[in-house]
């Protein structure tokens, strides 16, 4: 449909433990306002896992804890 519509990095219930997501960057966007973007750790687990210098771009990142 030519991509307009929500996005969504979808990272719930992922297992992360010791990841090294160091300077990573995750961006999700959308087309103009056709919709909303999210990037979810709902219920992921990131136990010593690094996100030092790490750069999430959406409208919503849920399920971090700051």
């Amino acid at each position: 449909d030519g991509g307009f519509g929500n996005a969504l990095i979808d990272l719930s219930e992922a297992d992360l433990t010791n990841a090294d997501l160091s300077g990573s960057e995750l961006t999700a966007s959308t087309t103009g306002n056709y919709g909303a973007s999210t990037i979810d750790f709902t219920e992921a687990t990131l136990d010593q896992a690094d996100m030092s210098g790490s750069t999430l771009t959406a409208d919503s990142v849920i399920g971090l804890s700051g």
